[in-house]
């Protein structure tokens, strides 16, 4: 489970380093959670929406569930932004799907100029082994990214993955299509 999340918050931040800011009627958040993992950990997922014109947008929200076929759309919540402000979702695969396990999301909007973001982490509970507050999380941020800037149909992508040991630390990566 764990090396699974690790994948997906290397291919997030792979998508972060080439997306930017998604402004578009529909974004992709590529990966999220409700789920345990190896030792002790928590994964969470919250989204945030955020909506900078001067009037509510309404927004849908897709649960993508890893390893299905999600081209039917079937799982999904709606929620207003309001004008000039912001949502936040806590722990959105739960609160809005009662689901456990990761995937991603699809958030589609009313007039397509939200800022679409997450934040997946593992949130540490009571005695935990680095002794830290119940409570206490780390975490990374991922952005909605733009649907129309997905690899389409038939069309090849690649991505580089770096390496960690006890001496090197770090995540990075590129996507390009092929």
């Amino acid at each position: 489970m764990q090396h699974r999340v690790r994948c997906l918050l290397v291919l997030g931040f792979c998508l972060l380093l080439s997306a930017g800011t998604a402004h578009a009627a529909r974004w992709l958040v590529p990966a999220g959670a409700h789920a345990t993992g190896a030792q002790d950990t928590n994964w969470r997922t919250d989204l945030q929406v955020s909506n900078p014109l001067g009037e509510e947008a309404a927004i849908t929200v897709y649960l993508l569930e890893a390893r299905e076929d999600n081209s039917s759309l079937g799982r999904s919540s709606t929620h207003s932004v309001p004008a000039n402000g912001q949502i936040v979702i806590g722990d959105v695969f739960e609160t809005d799907f009662s689901y456990s396990g990761n995937g991603g999301l699809l958030v589609e909007s009313s007039n397509g100029q939200q800022v679409v973001t997450s934040r997946t982490y593992n949130l540490l509970g009571e005695g935990n082994a680095l002794e830290l507050p119940e409570g206490a999380t780390f975490g990374q941020y991922i952005p909605g990214v733009n649907v129309d800037d997905a690899l389409g149909s038939g069309i090849e992508g690649h991505i580089e993955i770096g390496r960690a040991s006890c001496r090197e630390r770090g995540v990075w990566g590129g996507v390009g299509g092929g």
